[in-house]
């Protein structure tokens, strides 16, 4: 998820609210003075504001990012190196049905979103139904109400 690219300027405010919080706005270096604040106050610190002082994005800082990063690209500033990002373990399932009991009522609901009956066999042949494979990550099953071909149904 990407947030707003802001100047320093925005998150001044918050970084004053959190030192002063935590006994710090009075000192030399505040920062310095922050990195010795014991976990557990800084935590609490942290846990009593209503805006989240921890919710920090990139910034135009004028060093690592020098310029709006739309501007950079309009000027062609920027490091020309071939990049390609992306994931795509799982990615269908933000996009798949819920509630999908079995197999038989994936097949129905492949069926009913326009796939030709003759290709729900083989299509559902590539794609395991093991139940390694019903969990949303390492470790985390899926939630019962998902359906126990919810995985599957996100092809």
């Amino acid at each position: 998820m990407f947030g707003p690219l802001n100047d320093t300027g925005y998150y001044q405010p918050m970084y004053d609210t959190l030192v002063a919080k935590v006994g710090c706005g009075n000192t030399a270096d505040s920062l310095q003075c922050l990195r010795g604040v014991p976990f557990t106050q800084l935590n609490a610190a942290i846990n009593a504001t209503n805006n989240s002082l921890t919710d920090f994005w990139p910034i135009v800082d004028g060093d690592f990012i020098k310029k709006y990063t739309s501007i950079q690209l309009t000027e062609g500033d920027f490091v020309k190196v071939p990049i390609l990002i992306g994931a795509n373990t799982n990615e269908g399932t933000a996009f798949g049905p819920r509630g999908i009991p079995n197999e038989q009522a994936l097949i129905g609901n492949l069926i009913g979103r326009g796939l030709p009956q003759s290709a729900a066999g083989p299509l559902l042949a590539a794609y395991s139904s093991d139940e390694a494979e019903r969990t949303i990550s390492p470790g985390v099953q899926t939630p019962a109400s998902f359906g126990a071909a919810w995985k599957r149904s996100a092809l």
